[in-house]
């Protein structure tokens, strides 16, 4: 039934959301290149590939063909050309279903959130910035004096 694909769906995307706020899936590299701490991934690549990770989740069912009726025989393709078949499976059922739509909004706010948590960390070394310019031997005789 697509509300059982459904629901595994859902929660396979809460599992992943779980994991996302409860531990460190993967670390950064914050470089100083004054003025600026640059972050390696950058940001967006790092919000392009956990979104990918999302729509990989939910893709992953065009790979669980429908069978037909009464059966377990897999539905053929179905279209004239080969290249035109189209192949009949869960995915169409739970694409648009408000569980997973719902549920990957949510992943999204939490990686939205995880990265601003990180650039607020990495905010909080802007206060040396004087540190950072490039005549160092003043600045640190006016920091030791």
């Amino acid at each position: 039934s697509s509300g059982i694909n459904a629901e595994y769906g859902a929660e396979h995307l809460t599992g992943f959301n779980n994991q996302l706020q409860a531990k460190m899936l993967f670390s950064v590299d914050a470089m100083l290149s004054p003025p600026d701490i640059i972050v390696n991934p950058p940001y967006n690549e790092l919000f392009k590939h956990l979104m990918q990770s999302v729509r990989g989740c939910i893709e992953s069912t065009k790979n669980f063909t429908r069978w037909m009726a009464g059966t377990c025989i897999e539905v053929p393709p179905q279209g004239e050309r080969e290249d035109e078949a189209v192949v009949f499976s869960y995915h169409s059922d739970i694409q648009n279903v408000s569980q997973i739509t719902d549920m990957s909004m949510i992943v999204s706010q939490t990686i939205t959130k995880s990265l601003g948590a990180l650039k607020n960390v990495l905010n909080k070394w802007k206060k040396y910035r004087p540190l950072w310019k490039l005549d160092k031997t003043i600045m640190m005789e006016k920091f030791a004096c």
